[in-house]
């Protein structure tokens, strides 16, 4: 209700920007809510690193890795379950949304295909930076090699997602894909 009645307001007379054309509020109000919204807590934790998961992590190169449609709302709705910013236990529901997620994504088959439960951390680790196209600092590869603690392979399902997320979260893969996401996103 909150984005729908930032653009909504254009058609209340009362509410209608002073100065504005209904057809100018419209486009005004389209763009800055579409702004604010790809900025929001809602949207970064949620669809955005669905996005980053799958631009990470995949081979599709002829949709540059992004997830079908399908797969974006699916993994969207499951993330946001039971999520409004604001409400109580809505960080503690958003979070046992996002390791559910990244357990399940990372035990995928096409994930799985790529990279295989029985390499080992170091490998599993490099291989995903160098899928991602990010040079990772000697702290963010360690980092995302430590999520494994003393493990031989690379089988835990809970060390494999959070060591994408530290990926998708590092300065590097951030800074690339912010404006890349922003226009796929729109």
């Amino acid at each position: 209700a909150f984005w729908k009645d930032n653009i909504d307001k254009c058609n209340d007379p009362a509410r209608l920007p002073s100065g504005l054309t209904l057809d100018q509020c419209l486009d005004s109000m389209r763009i800055k809510t579409s702004t604010a919204f790809f900025l929001s807590i809602e949207f970064q934790t949620t669809g955005n690193l669905v996005r980053g998961f799958y631009v990470a992590a995949l081979d599709r190169p002829l949709t540059n890795n992004m997830p079908a449609f399908v797969e974006f709302e699916r993994d969207t709705q499951a993330m946001q379950r039971d999520v409004v910013v604001g409400q109580a236990n809505w960080q503690q529901n958003l979070n046992n949304n996002r390791d559910a997620f990244m357990k399940d994504f990372v035990m995928r088959t096409e994930f799985v295909g790529l990279y295989p439960t029985s390499d080992t951390p170091v490998q599993y680790v490099d291989k995903l930076y160098l899928h991602a196209g990010i040079t990772p600092t000697t702290s963010e590869r360690a980092s995302a090699i430590a999520e494994f603690g003393a493990a031989m392979t690379a089988a835990d399902a809970e060390a494999r997602g959070l060591a994408l997320l530290d990926l998708t979260q590092s300065d590097g893969f951030q800074s690339r894909e912010m404006n890349r996401s922003f226009v796929q996103m729109e």
